[in-house]
């Protein structure tokens, strides 16, 4: 789907498939565009909530004295060590791709924040994160495969809800249990509704500290 298109002019189907594509592109800073900006101000408190969480797993060697006086330094290095390089993301970078402090992302436009959320919710980046410095510039890594989102079919339950069927997988082998992305008709055409724990199918595994489903 091109995605210069305007969004404007774009019936539901191509609104998902453009979403798909830049995801699919990691081009997720240019998602917000078709996404209902009112569903998007949810993520504010979401990004607030991700800001509180404590690190529950000690990144350096001081971390791990600090929990334990007694251990010697050189256990502690070893600890670090062993706990390899996905370890070393803080909690809040783990929902928000990149973003380390509370200032980081208040500094962050609701499409970047989106974009960052995105990002640390495709499997690509997971992946990368438990790979060493220098294999995550390697070829390997830059080769991971996308999750591949195929549109099967859409349907208008009233003039300005539309409901778009897909399914997921990577590669040829898709699931064979078909998924929904709901939009909403608004004065700038067709936008995605975005829902935390439902964006973008089975296929994300985005992290949020937020209310469950059906606790909003």
């Amino acid at each position: 789907m091109d995605s210069s298109a305007p969004a404007a002019m774009l019936s539901p189907q191509d609104v998902v498939r453009t979403v798909f594509d830049l995801v699919a592109a990691e081009r997720y800073d240019e998602v917000a565009a078709y996404v209902d900006a009112e569903d998007l101000e949810r993520l504010r408190p979401d990004a607030e909530a991700a800001t509180r969480v404590p690190e529950l797993i000690p990144k350096t060697a001081d971390d791990w004295m600090r929990h334990d006086p007694e251990l010697p330094r050189a256990v502690a290095e070893y600890y670090v060590r062993r706990a390899g390089p996905a370890r070393a993301a803080s909690a809040l970078s783990r929902t928000f791709a990149g973003v380390d402090s509370a200032e980081e992302l208040q500094a962050l436009s609701t499409a970047q924040l989106l974009g960052r959320w995105l990002q640390a919710a495709d499997p690509r980046w997971m992946l990368r994160q438990m790979l060493d410095e220098d294999a995550r510039s390697s070829p390997e890594a830059a080769d991971i495969p996308a999750v591949r989102r195929v549109v099967a079919g859409a349907t208008l339950e009233e003039d300005d809800t539309a409901h778009v069927v897909f399914r997921s997988g990577f590669g040829s082998d898709l699931l064979p249990m078909l998924e929904v992305a709901s939009l909403r008709r608004t004065a700038g055409g067709w936008r995605m509704r975005f829902g935390k724990h439902n964006f973008l199918g089975t296929m994300a595994f985005g992290i949020s500290f937020g209310p469950g489903p059906g606790e909003e």
